[in-house]
């Protein structure tokens, strides 16, 4: 089970996440948007030694918890790192 963040953290990804909806707002490209993310993720992993295994993990987990939060139903192949979450409860529409 991977830790969970401290309040700290968590309250600057959540401005960061509000800076991502500020973009898409101002005509950015959603996919442009995601993109960059998922750009700076992969830097952000291998300085802190996650290697691409891990990576894959940590991103099939937060799909399969934004969409639980979004009660849909999982894909099988979303389902086989349940409690591999980085925090007890996954991130709601409210929390956004």
């Amino acid at each position: 089970m991977r830790p969970n963040f401290d309040s700290h953290t968590i309250t600057r990804c959540k401005y960061l996440l509000q800076i991502a909806y500020d973009l898409e707002e101002e005509g950015i490209d959603p996919e442009a948007i995601m993109r960059m993310a998922v750009f700076i993720s992969v830097v952000f992993a291998y300085n802190a030694g996650v290697d691409p295994e891990g990576y894959v993990s940590i991103i099939k987990d937060t799909w399969l918890r934004m969409s639980m939060s979004l009660e849909e139903e999982p894909t099988e192949d979303m389902t086989e790192d349940i409690n591999a979450w980085v925090a007890a409860n996954p991130i709601t529409d409210q929390d956004q």
